[in-house]
């Protein structure tokens, strides 16, 4: 079995095909209609390679928006959490408030590119990002974000593929990480949170963890290419439940707006304190 660049998957996926019709296969001659493989062969072999599978992605069935296979996936993000805890000695601060099970939505503040990977830390699930379209311009930077779950939205208007493919990744589970400013923002206080996140989370029916980002600016500040050597600091909110349905399935556009406010207060407190643990100059909010 020749395996020269090969990925893990693949290697399994050829053994598994050989396997299974060896093992089925007596040793001794017989009739050409005795030594065909019994009926569910085949199904056994992919069998085995779902449960190998399975093992190798505790959640489960491993997400089709990720393009990479799971060891390849998990081996990624150690390096990303290497890097992050060498480089930038990312600590993460009430880390418990995290919901342990279910789909939720991450809210971080957004003060530099760096923020879409320090994120990484707040949890060993398998993460997927909403990114502006504009990340796609670039075909290398695109594909890295691609491969690591990330999808684009168009900031311009109502992007209703960005919207389905967000409900698809909570509707079967998992966590969304969307940045509810919509761009990099400069200076200590929030800019006006876009309705989005609000309104995905009371569509889907899943919580809201607003996460203060502190020491990013400084990492990589806007119009510089090389980052520094600063410590970041993330710092965790409270979850924010989302309101309830009406009778008819529906939430109102007055719950929706209460929601986003209460996102924009949570996220104000939790930005504070990051920057205020970051060494950040002081913060200008009326908090």
């Amino acid at each position: 079995l020749d395996t020269a660049g090969q990925s893990p998957d693949a290697i399994v996926d050829e053994l598994l095909a050989r396997l299974g019709p060896r093992r089925a296969t007596p040793s001794a001659p017989q009739s050409p209609v005795a030594s065909q493989s019994p009926p569910g062969t085949g199904a056994r072999a992919a069998r085995r390679l779902a449960d190998w599978r399975a093992r190798s992605d505790p959640r489960g069935p491993w997400p089709p928006e990720i393009g990479l296979g799971p060891r390849s996936y998990r081996a990624v993000r150690r390096l990303v959490r290497a890097i992050n805890r060498t480089a930038w000695r990312v600590t993460v601060h009430h880390p418990e408030r995290l919901p342990t099970s279910g789909p939720y939505v991450i809210a971080p503040a957004h003060r530099s590119f760096v923020d879409f990977f320090v994120v990484a830390e707040l949890t060993p699930r398998t993460l997927h990002y909403m990114a502006k379209a504009e990340l796609w311009r670039s075909r290398l930077l695109g594909a890295l974000i691609g491969v690591l779950g990330g999808f684009p939205v168009d900031r311009e208007g109502v992007d209703r593929q960005a919207m389905s493919r967000a409900e698809t990744v909570l509707a079967r589970g998992d966590v969304l990480v969307v940045f509810p400013e919509g761009r990099r923002i400069e200076g200590p206080q929030l800019a006006r949170l876009e309705e989005g996140v609000a309104f995905l989370a009371a569509r889907s029916q899943v919580p809201v963890v607003p996460v203060g980002v502190g020491g990013t600016h400084r990492v990589l500040p806007k119009g510089r290419w090389l980052p520094r050597l600063v410590p970041v600091h993330l710092v965790v909110g409270e979850p924010l439940a989302p309101p309830p349905r009406s009778e008819r399935g529906r939430v109102a556009r007055h719950q929706v707006h209460a929601l986003n406010e209460a996102l924009a207060s949570a996220l104000q407190a939790c930005l504070d304190e990051a920057r205020r643990l970051a060494g950040d100059d002081p913060p200008t909010s009326a908090s």
